[in-house]
C-alpha cells in the first residue's frame, strides 16, 4: 500500500433524526407517530424539547378538565430507527 493510502481514513457517520411518539393513552402500550405537522427533528434535543412542550400541554389541558392533571397522552422521543410497538 502507498503512504498516501496508510494516512486516508474513512469515517461513516450514522445520521439518526428523532421521531416523537405518543402512547395513547397512557398504560395500554398502544404507540403511533405524534399527530402535530413535523414529528421528526434532526437532534433529540429539539426532540425533546418539543415533547416536553406536548406534554406540558396534554397536563394543562387534564388540569383544566378536573382529571387531577393526569395526562390522558404522553409523548417521547426516540431515534427513528425505533419503533416502540415492536
Amino acid at each position: 500500500m502507498s503512504p498516501t493510502a496508510h494516512r486516508i481514513r474513512i469515517v461513516t457517520i450514522a445520521v439518526v433524526g428523532w421521531v416523537i411518539w405518543v402512547e395513547e393513552p397512557v398504560g395500554p402500550d398502544q404507540w403511533s407517530v405524534a399527530h402535530i405537522p413535523a414529528p421528526r427533528f434532526d437532534t433529540r434535543e429539539a426532540c425533546e424539547q418539543k415533547a416536553g412542550e406536548l406534554n406540558d400541554l396534554e397536563r394543562s389541558i387534564a388540569t383544566m378538565q378536573r382529571s387531577v392533571g393526569e395526562a390522558r397522552d404522553q409523548f417521547s422521543c426516540l431515534p427513528e430507527t425505533v419503533d416502540p410497538r415492536t
